[in-house]
């Protein structure tokens, strides 16, 4: 028994195995636990049931008549030949003073607690070497049930009606009935939720982008200006979008291997969700709140919520957008390869202090260009995808050192990189290069600034002039 919400677990033991253990525990003279797991086993009974027995209630007797504490439903259960001997020889070794007594109690005759029950059992556990992760008091009950599961010749239906009969929970065609009411909803279920995602394939719930626009999504790109001799001037780009765009083959492999590691470990096994990463982070994270299990959203999920998903203002509608993401998602694994949505998705992810995309944010943070990134710059930048403000390396170094050191444990973990490279590149100091962005950066300003002024003039009304300068030559623009 357990803490109310407190998780617990346990593994049944073979039956071969349980009779092997109860019979060594006995010949070591641990009497009271060998009868313990004898009569656990056998009659399937709660642990708080079997610390109410008293020597009367077996010893001598056919059958076990019971009231469950829990369900206050009466058992009567059969004592077998083979159980009733271990009973009788258990009671000749123990000496009780009366077989009014409690059977399980410590040496000052108070009833064992469920609590000490489980210490002794992990200590059983490791000294008759059982070969199960977990064994505590549950067990008992575990390997009773796995025991008529295996009686009714691996028949799951079969041993649930068995087990019925057993626990007097209902008669058989009462059970018969809920079973076939289990698999309707489950049916019904399937349906539904098959359903839902047809809807939103034809854009019936939410809001599907078009086959166009998936095939040439809309992204902002920064205008660069070049010289004669093709050296970059400078940029225009409006608000925060100073994106230019950079070719898979462009990209570092670092970068690569270390957002795989990172967000989306069997990405190249998947076709847009991953099955397994979804279950845990509902789970462990959804369900158990364990917010360091990781999340459950691929890289192309992760594109897709880029691309078109608005900023969601509560946590409904951030669960309401998952679903039409999926759908998204698998859509844009039909459209593109997996390199040219690692292109995208680092293309379009804003890394702040105006380095949005790979190629900004690498000559923002290290003045380099995506290719020439080492590994632990490459893990720097993609350890910022998580939370870019949380994970700011210009204002938070340390707490964003100790993030790139999980983008390189999870690339060690995945053979990117040797535990050797973790060791040396975990312990380097997170050294940035920071250049900060703005129109004035870059050669000929001025000029720069005179050619915003042409590009971006009005149309003049209709029948005057389209130069851009009327009436004087146009002005003097200083050398940059």
């Amino acid at each position: 028994m357990s803490k109310k919400f407190q998780n617990t677990t346990a593994d049944y033991l073979e039956w071969d195995s349980n009779i092997l253990l109860i019979s060594k525990l006995f010949q070591d003279q641990n009497y009271k636990f060998s009868l313990l797991i004898a009569l656990g086993s056998f009659f399937g009974i709660r642990i708080s049931d079997l610390l109410n027995l008293k020597w009367s209630d077996i010893l001598n007797s056919d059958i076990l008549n019971i009231i469950e504490k829990k369900t206050k439903k009466q058992r009567s259960i059969k004592i077998n030949e083979h159980l009733k001997k271990h009973i009788q020889s258990c009671y000749k070794e123990i000496k009780p003073q009366s077989t009014n007594d409690y059977i399980f109690t410590s040496q000052k005759g108070s009833v064992y607690s469920v609590q000490r029950i489980n210490v002794v059992f992990k200590e059983i556990k490791v000294n008759y070497n059982l070969k199960i992760k977990n064994f505590s008091t549950h067990s008992m009950r575990k390997t009773f049930g796995r025991q008529v599961y295996n009686n009714a010749g691996s028949n799951a239906e079969l041993a649930l009606v068995k087990l019925s009969e057993l626990f007097n929970h209902s008669d058989i065609r009462t059970t018969k009935k809920y079973l076939v009411i289990f698999w309707l909803l489950f049916a019904g279920g399937v349906l539904s939720i098959a359903l839902f995602f047809y809807l939103i394939a034809v854009g019936v719930i939410g809001y599907l982008p078009p086959v166009d626009e998936l095939q040439n999504p809309k992204n902002k790109y920064a205008s660069e200006i070049y010289s004669s001799d093709m050296q970059v001037l400078g940029r225009y780009f409006f608000s925060t979008e100073n994106r230019v765009n950079t070719p898979y083959n462009e990209i570092s492999p670092n970068l690569v291997k270390a957002l795989v590691a990172t967000e989306d470990v069997r990405y190249y096994s998947h076709s847009g969700i991953d099955g397994w990463a979804l279950g845990r982070a509902v789970v462990l994270t959804g369900i158990l709140q364990n917010k360091s299990s990781g999340g459950g959203s691929t890289i192309t999920q992760q594109l897709a919520k880029l691309l078109w998903s608005p900023r969601a203002e509560s946590l409904i509608e951030r669960v309401s957008q998952k679903p039409i993401e999926w759908v998204i998602a698998v859509q844009l694994e039909q459209l593109y390869t997996k390199e040219e949505i690692i292109e995208m998705y680092l293309n379009k992810f804003d890394f702040l202090n105006n380095a949005v995309g790979i190629k900004s944010a690498a000559t923002v943070y290290f003045s380099k260009s995506p290719s020439a990134l080492s590994i632990e710059e490459a893990a720097t930048l993609v350890g910022m995808c998580k939370n870019p403000s949380l994970f700011n390396p210009v204002r938070h170094n340390e707490r964003t050192r100790q993030r790139r050191n999980v983008v390189l444990d999870q690339m060690r973990k995945a053979d990117f990189i040797s535990r050797a490279q973790f060791d040396s590149l975990s312990a380097l100091p997170l050294t940035l290069h920071y250049s900060k962005v703005d129109h004035k950066l870059g050669l000929a300003a001025y000029f720069r600034e005179y050619l915003r002024l042409v590009m971006t003039a009005k149309e003049p009304p209709s029948g005057r002039s389209r130069a851009p300068f009327s009436g004087s030559a146009p002005p003097t623009v200083p050398a940059g």
